[in-house]
């Protein structure tokens, strides 16, 4: 080891609790501009409104969307007229 790795060695040992405080500062004052940042998980940020195989996907979701809704229509009205008697 030189000269140098060992005066910067034996300062960082000497200076550690600064250098704790200045990391943490540093770390704040960095991350004080992303507070607003956010992470969106949606696939759809990549393609644009008109893209067509967004909206083939789109269409397929919601006719799912609807067949979903009449499937748990038709079985509550099946249920309540069973016990309905």
């Amino acid at each position: 080891m030189n000269r140098f790795e060992a005066a910067y060695a034996r300062w960082v040992m000497e200076h550690r609790l600064l250098i704790i405080v200045v990391c943490l500062a540093a770390v704040t004052a960095l991350s004080y501009g992303n507070v607003k940042s956010r992470f969106d998980t949606s696939y759809r940020v990549y393609f644009s409104d008109d893209n067509p195989e967004l909206l083939a996907f789109e269409n397929v979701v919601e006719h799912l969307r609807q067949r979903r809704q009449h499937y748990h229509h038709t079985r509550t009205a099946g249920w309540r007229r069973l016990h309905a008697r």
